[in-house]
C-alpha cells in the first residue's frame, strides 16, 4: 500500500464503536483451546470473531489507521480464530511476509506476489512480459528468477521517461500488478490456483500481514497472517473489486475462494487507483474497497507448470496440491 497508509501513531487507540474492549480475561480455556474475541457483552468473556466486511462497517473503514485497533479487531481475524471454510493450517504455511507485504507459495519453489512489493528490492526488465514457455528469465537485479511479471508496457515507458501523469491513460483492466518469483526457500505446502475467477457476489478471503500498532496482548491474539472477508463487487478485466478490508502490509497477500484456492493477489485500494488516475473506475465504488489482481489463464498455466501438475490437468486428472 502507498506511504500515506503507513503513518504510525505511537498511542494505541481502543476507542470507537467497540466501547472500550477489555483485552484481558480472554483465555484459551473459554473456547476449548481456540482463540476468541474479547467481548464487551455483560457476563460474556469471549465470543466468536466478528468477521465483518467493509459494507458492514463503512464508517469504521473510512477512519482505519495503523493505530485504530478497535476497527482492525472488527475487520481482521486470525487464521486460528473463526472456523474458516478452507484449511487454515495449510494457508498459514503457504502465505508468508515479504518486503513489508505478503507472498504465497503456489509451487514448491515459487511465490506469487505483487510487482510493487518487489519494486524497491529488484530492478525489473525494461518491458513487462510473460514467460509463456514456462522457462524462467532472470533479468532482474536483487531478486529472481522470474517466471512472469505483471503490468503493461505503458507503465514502464512512463517510468523510463519519468512521467508521473502517465497513469491517466491506463485503463484499470490493463493494470496487472502480479509477479511470480523464485522463493528463497522451498516449501512442501502451497496453494492451488482456482480453475476460474469468482463471480460477483461470491465470498472471498484476503490473507495478508496488515501492519497495525498492536499491543503485546493483541499481537498474541492476532498473529499474522490475518484474514479479512468480503464479497466480489465488480470484475473489470483482471481487476476484482471486493468489500474485503485491506491495509498496508496486505499487498501481495492471497485472495482465496471458499475452497482455499488462490484467485489472485491483493494489489491496491479503490482510493489508490483513483489517485493514480486510472480510467474506467465507477464513481459509485467507495474508496476503501480493495482490489485483487486476478490470476489469468497464462498465469494459471505457468503456475501449474511450476508445480508440476500441468500435464495431469491436461490429461483430465485432478491436480490436487499437497496436504
Amino acid at each position: 500500500m502507498p506511504n500515506r497508509y503507513i503513518k504510525m501513531i505511537s498511542q494505541i487507540l481502543l476507542l470507537g464503536a467497540m466501547g472500550g474492549l477489555a483485552l484481558f480475561g480472554c483465555s484459551a480455556g473459554d473456547r476449548s483451546g481456540a482463540l476468541c474475541y474479547p467481548s464487551n457483552q455483560p457476563g460474556v468473556t469471549c465470543e466468536p470473531y466478528p468477521v465483518l466486511t467493509q459494507d458492514d462497517l463503512p464508517e469504521c473503514q473510512k477512519r482505519l489507521t495503523s493505530a485504530d485497533v478497535s476497527c482492525a479487531m472488527k475487520l481482521f481475524a486470525p487464521l486460528a480464530g473463526p472456523p474458516w471454510p478452507f484449511d487454515s493450517g495449510l494457508v498459514g504455511k503457504a502465505v508468508t511476509q515479504l518486503n513489508g507485504g505478503a507472498a504465497s507459495y503456489v509451487a514448491a519453489n515459487w511465490q506469487l506476489t505483487c510487482e510493487h512489493v518487489l519494486s524497491a528490492a529488484c530492478t525489473f526488465p525494461t518491458a513487462y512480459q510473460y514467460s509463456t514457455d514456462g522457462v524462467p528469465f532472470d533479468e532482474g537485479s536483487g531478486c529472481g528468477p522470474f517466471l512472469m511479471v505483471g503490468g503493461n508496457p505503458r507503465t514502464t515507458t512512463c517510468t523510463a521517461e519519468q512521467d508521473r501523469d502517465c497513469w491517466e491513460t491506463v485503463p484499470l483492466d490493463e493494470v496487472f500488478d502480479t509477479c511470480l518469483i523464485g522463493a528463497g526457500e522451498p516449501s512442501a505446502v502451497y496453494l492451488q490456483p482456482a480453475p476460474s475467477p469468482p463471480a460477483v457476489g461470491d465470498r472471498v478471503y484476503v490473507v495478508g500481514n496488515p501492519g497495525f500498532n498492536w499491543s503485546g496482548e493483541q499481537r498474541m491474539q492476532y498473529p499474522p497472517p490475518l484474514v479479512s472477508v468480503g464479497n466480489v463487487v465488480q470484475v473489470q478485466g483482471r481487476a476484482l473489486i471486493m468489500s474485503a478490508a485491506a491495509f498496508n502490509g496486505d499487498s501481495g497477500g492471497a485472495v482465496l475462494n471458499a475452497a482455499g484456492q488462490i484467485v489472485g493477489v491483493l494489489s491496491s485500494l479503490v482510493g489508490d487507483v483513483r489517485e493514480q488516475g486510472v480510467v474506467a473506475l465507477s464513481s459509485s465504488l467507495p474508496d476503501y474497497y480493495s482490489i485483487c489482481t486476478l490470476i489469468d489463464d497464462p498465469t494459471r498455466e505457468i503456475i501449474l507448470t511450476a508445480a508440476g501438475v500441468a500435464a495431469r490437468v491436461d490429461a483430465g486428472v485432478d491436480a490436487g496440491g499437497p496436504d
